[in-house]
């Protein structure tokens, strides 16, 4: 038979390490649990090379100044919906218009890898604030995305963002 002599020793040494380093820091078992599931669950990377990265490529551009019409799909955690940035909406509504980086930051902020992101939009009307994390969180086949967005404008009897996206795709 196996002897369980390895068993307290592991058990005395663990002791040993929680009592003369943990302790002081962690002041709880509680604490270093929440500590674990941080460093484990948490987001593995801060984004600041990709950040800086962005932003030194797209430096001012807005989303109304893209060469093309774009959708581009991303999740506000804070008030829980789905948050669709349209090219045709930015150009119509500065409102709408968010610098380019921000929106790409933001629908890339994959949740598990980066921190959600955190932008506001200053316009005329006021302020706008996103909590932003990965578009595929709420709308991952964006074929479906064009297709709704497409409708909507069909369907609100606005002829000119109809001509634009009929004539401009």
């Amino acid at each position: 038979m196996y002897s369980l002599n390895w068993y307290t020793t592991i058990t005395k040494w663990v002791k040993l390490v929680w009592n003369k380093y943990s302790e002081p820091v962690y002041h709880s078992v509680e604490a270093f649990i929440r500590w674990i599931e941080i460093a484990a669950l948490g987001p593995k990377c801060d984004g600041f090379y990709l950040h800086k990265k962005i932003k030194e490529m797209l430096g001012d551009r807005r989303l109304s100044e893209t060469l093309s019409n774009v959708i581009i799909p991303s999740f506000d955690i804070k008030l829980l919906q789905p948050i669709v940035f349209s090219t045709l909406k930015a150009r119509h509504d500065d409102s709408e218009d968010a610098p380019l980086a921000d929106v790409c930051i933001s629908t890339s902020a994959g949740p598990y890898f980066l921190l959600p992101y955190y932008f506001e939009i200053n316009s005329s009307k006021g302020t706008k604030k996103f909590n932003l994390v990965d578009g595929g969180v709420a709308a991952n086949n964006p074929v479906n995305l064009i297709f709704r967005n497409n409708v909507l404008i069909a369907f609100s009897h606005q002829t000119e963002y109809c001509n634009e996206i009929f004539l401009h795709s």
